[in-house]
């Protein structure tokens, strides 16, 4: 038998406004594939790389695309949870398996087959968080503040606060921002009073 080569398929948000996450995760996956550039029987893991620029619509794009262009027998992807509640309705219906790095959604992974994750969910870090707020550092009151707009800080929020109760504290006031805010003065005024 010949070697081959294997076409892994990545899609991450390698640019636009979480950028940062899909950088950090493409810059373990490129480092993983160097030190294992070949598997033991020979073949040659080859990445093919898309950016999605953290659309939904770019994610649904580049899966699609892997897996009838490319047909590759995997994809590492995507980065934050909505986009890759995308990717894995896609890779479900066709039964190719997905890994999610650091999608952390706590429904994300219900009733699948097909899709994983290596990063702790929403909940686990929540509770992680109000434990050692309440053990180690033996506080009862919290204020929480949320970006409305990211469905990674919510459901953080979401676990912090039911744990923190668990744990015996409260949290006495939650605050809004939106991912863009430049000026944080208000929430710092708020914080003080």
């Amino acid at each position: 038998l010949y070697a081959k080569t294997i076409n892994l398929g990545v899609v991450l948000p390698l640019t636009g406004p979480v950028a940062a996450y899909g950088q950090d995760v493409f810059n373990g996956i490129e480092l993983a594939n160097k030190l294992n550039a070949k598997l033991d029987n020979g073949d040659e893991v080859k990445l093919i790389v898309i950016d999605t620029k953290g659309d939904k619509l770019e994610t649904t794009s580049a899966v699609n695309r892997l897996i009838a262009q490319d047909k590759v027998i995997g994809i590492i992807g995507e980065a934050t949870t909505p986009n890759t509640i995308q990717a894995i309705s896609i890779v479900e219906d066709k039964k190719i398996p997905l890994i999610a790095p650091v999608a952390s959604g706590d429904k994300l992974l219900e009733g699948k087959k097909y899709a994983s994750r290596v990063c702790f969910s929403d909940s686990f870090q929540g509770d992680k968080f109000a434990s050692y707020v309440t053990k180690e550092l033996n506080l009862k009151n919290a204020v929480v503040i949320i970006d409305q707009s990211n469905v990674y800080s919510l459901g953080l929020a979401k676990a912090f606060e039911k744990s923190l109760k668990e744990n015996g504290g409260k949290v006495i006031k939650k605050l809004a921002i939106s991912s863009g805010d430049k000026d944080f003065r208000a929430v710092v005024s708020q914080l003080k009073s």
